[in-house]
């Protein structure tokens, strides 16, 4: 007795030998779903009569995987029978057809990023990410199985395994992108989130189930915030200054997309005179600077050079340049005081000697001479005593 081959299961085809005995009336064919010794009091499956050609016969209407034994009783024509027998099994049938799967996929995020270029899960920091798949098998869910589950970007893969659960489900989450990425590594742009199943078998017999996997696309997007501690600049003497820039990530593991930024700036004034350009490049930390030279003052227009799935808020500064202050002489006592110079250059010139008046205030019960004033000079800057004579009289005032 063996399981037909190739076929789509539940047939047995048991075959027998004739006993070769002259006296041989019928042969008594048992099978059954437990093993047995004795054959008395079972009722047989077939009663093949001694003229019958049969030797063998299918058993159809089976459950794949369930076992069963088989024996052959030979009855003379006196009905003599031996009942003891030795059954041959136990024997299953299988279906050899290839049982199909069905995996199917979920991942969540911030709902469904689409540009009309590019499209799919959105994902960032700040917003939750789940995996959840399904195994089943023609409407059966397949369960304690190994689903792996990679998240493609590029050259770089993410890998895990899930194990199904009653239901043939398998999921994973983050309550933020970012706990992922932190876990892992940071990617902007489009990624793919794959899960697939190698395959197995199914019931009692066995059966072999097809491999199945599925993808997602994902895209995945970051913000950064852009600013300048040196939103006005005075320009020196020379047209010379710096600016000062930062772009911050959303999220510490997105910093390393900071990391080498360009930065395009512009020179200009609202004369519509247009000056030196160039670009900057953002440090690990997301800092920029840019070298000034333009006398004339005006603005300076700073543009972060984004990839498309990265945001700088805002997109462009302008810095205003205050042109270099107008140098003189900017002590009004002096002969050549510009009233509109804002820096002293040391231009100053004076008429010679220069005097200092010095107005000394006594108290009321002092005596004032008449004729006592006087001129000095101030010869240091610590605190000093003043004396004025006045016809032999000699009077003291002390200043602090």
């Amino acid at each position: 007795m063996a399981d037909v081959p190739n076929d789509n299961g539940g047939v047995l085809n048991l075959s027998f030998t004739p006993s070769p005995s002259s006296d041989l009336a019928y042969t008594l064919i048992y099978f059954e779903s437990s093993d047995f010794s004795n054959a008395s009091g079972l009722t047989p499956y077939a009663n093949i009569s001694h003229d019958d050609p049969t030797t063998s016969m299918l058993i159809s209407g089976l459950t794949d995987g369930e076992q069963h034994w088989a024996a052959a009783v030979t009855v003379d024509e006196d009905d003599n029978a031996w009942w003891n027998v030795t059954t041959i099994g136990p024997v299953y049938s299988t279906n050899d057809t290839i049982r199909q799967s069905l995996l199917t996929m979920d991942v969540t995020g911030d709902g469904m990023y689409d540009d009309g270029v590019r499209s799919g899960v959105h994902v960032h920091a700040g917003a939750p990410f789940s995996i959840s798949a399904q195994l089943s098998s023609e409407g059966t869910p397949l369960a304690n199985e190994e689903l792996s589950v990679t998240i493609d970007f590029g050259d770089s893969t993410w890998t895990n395994t899930l194990t199904t659960g009653l239901t043939g489900i398998a999921s994973q989450g983050w309550s933020d992108w970012s706990d992922f990425i932190g876990s892992w590594e940071s990617h902007g742009g489009v990624g793919l989130v794959s899960v697939s199943w190698s395959g197995g078998t199914y019931g009692m017999a066995a059966q072999s189930v097809s491999p199945a996997s599925t993808s997602v696309d994902i895209v995945s997007t970051m913000t950064a915030t852009f600013s300048s501690s040196t939103p006005t600049i005075q320009l020196d003497s020379e047209g010379t200054g710096s600016a000062a820039l930062a772009a911050i990530a959303d999220d510490v593991a997105n910093q390393i997309h900071i990391e080498g930024l360009p930065a395009n700036w512009q020179l200009g004034n609202g004369t519509e005179v247009i000056g030196e350009s160039g670009t900057t490049l953002f440090d690990g930390s997301g800092t920029g600077t840019i070298s000034i030279d333009f006398i004339t003052g005006g603005w300076l227009d700073v543009i972060p050079m984004t990839p498309w799935w990265m945001t700088l808020s805002p997109g462009t500064i302008r810095i205003d340049l205050y042109p270099p202050p107008v140098e003189g002489c900017t002590d009004s006592t002096a002969n050549n005081y510009d009233a509109n110079a804002q820096v002293n250059d040391g231009s100053c010139t004076y008429d010679n000697p220069q005097l200092v008046f010095v107005q000394v205030s006594c108290n009321a019960d002092w005596q004032i001479l008449d004729n006592s004033t006087q001129t000095m000079a101030d010869v240091n800057a610590h605190p000093y005593g003043v004396q004025f004579a006045e016809s032999q009289q000699c009077h003291r005032v002390c200043h602090d």
